[in-house]
């Protein structure tokens, strides 16, 4: 039941540091470099894009770095559905 622990903390714990820092990242990028105005200068749809951007964004990192992990938890439990293999 635990032997994947590992491999999904390895996974999960880089996965979300990333997310919030790209995430934080992009947002302020966007309101520094394009949406120069400042946020409350913005209606709530051009805030909800740029959060939706951003989180997108984040997204691809995540995946990126969180991949690595993803192959190993995969072939950890791949191996016990392999014919004659006991698990």
């Amino acid at each position: 039941m635990y032997k994947g622990i590992g491999p999904l903390w390895g996974r999960q714990v880089p996965y979300t540091i990333v997310k919030f820092v790209a995430f934080e990242w992009f947002v302020q990028f966007f309101y520094d470099n394009v949406f120069t105005k400042g946020k409350e200068n913005y209606n709530k749809a051009t805030q909800l894009s740029i959060t939706f951007g951003s989180g997108y964004l984040a997204g691809i990192f995540c995946a990126i770095v969180s991949h690595p992990a993803d192959t190993m938890v995969s072939k950890l439990y791949s191996k016990g559905n392999e014919p004659g293999s006991v698990g």
